[in-house]
């Protein structure tokens, strides 16, 4: 699976990239953002870069969860 760049067409249909807010595959109070166009495939971050990639065990469960904070700035 490719790494994510900003707006480049990353779905099946040419469609800029989907993604649903899920809860966490690796704690509470944490989210995880499963793509629409290829369900099962969670955005993570690997090597300071973000990638949309299906995998298991501890490692890959916690590369798929981010907290969820207030913005900075209303």
């Amino acid at each position: 699976m490719p790494r994510v760049r900003a707006g480049h067409p990353g779905g099946r249909d040419g469609n800029t990239q989907s993604f649903t807010l899920n809860q966490t595959v690796a704690a509470i109070a944490k989210v995880s953002l499963e793509s629409v166009n290829y369900p099962g495939y969670y955005l993570r971050h690997r090597g300071f870069q973000f990638y949309i990639e299906t995998g298991s065990g501890d490692l890959y469960n916690q590369d798929c969860t981010f907290s969820a904070v207030a913005p900075l700035a209303r």
